[in-house]
C-alpha cells in the first residue's frame, strides 16, 4: 500500500512512520508532510492508496484536508487526541477511518488490513 503520513508533529511522524513498517514492511511511505498545505500537491500527483493524517494542525485541520481531497479515492486514517465530531461522521465518509490517541500497533494494523482488504475489492 503506498502511503503519505501528514503530522506536524516530528516524532509523531517518525513513530507513524515506524508503526507502519512494524505492521507491515511492504508499505511505501511515498512521503511525509508536516505542513498539510504542502501535501495537497504531492496527494494529487502521487495519487496514494492512504492518508494517514493528524487532525489538529496548524493551517488546515485534517477533517478539512480529507473533505478537499475526498475526491482522490484514496483512504484516509484520521488521527486525533479526542474523539472526532459526530457532525464529521455523519456525512457517511466510507473510506475514512480514526484513531484516538494513544493507540497501538494493533490498532493500526486492523485498520490498514480492513483498507487493504477494500482496495482489493475494488481492483
Amino acid at each position: 500500500m503506498r502511503i503519505i503520513i501528514i503530522d506536524d508533529e516530528l516524532y509523531s511522524l517518525d513513530l507513524l512512520e515506524t508503526m507502519i513498517h512494524m505492521v507491515d514492511s511492504k508499505h511505501i511511505i511515498i512521503s511525509r508532510h508536516q505542513n498539510p498545505l504542502e501535501a495537497i500537491p504531492v496527494v494529487l500527483a502521487t495519487k496514494p492508496d492512504l492518508l494517514i493524517l493528524d487532525n489538529q494542525m496548524p493551517y488546515l485541520a485534517g477533517t478539512d484536508l480529507i473533505k478537499m481531497l475526498m475526491h482522490t479515492g484514496c483512504y484516509f486514517v484520521l488521527i486525533s487526541a479526542c474523539e472526532i465530531d459526530n457532525s464529521f461522521h455523519n456525512e457517511s465518509f466510507t473510506n475514512v477511518y480514526t484513531l484516538v490517541k494513544p493507540f497501538s500497533t494493533n490498532q493500526l494494523r486492523v485498520i490498514l488490513a480492513s483498507i487493504e482488504k477494500e482496495l482489493k475489492l475494488v481492483t
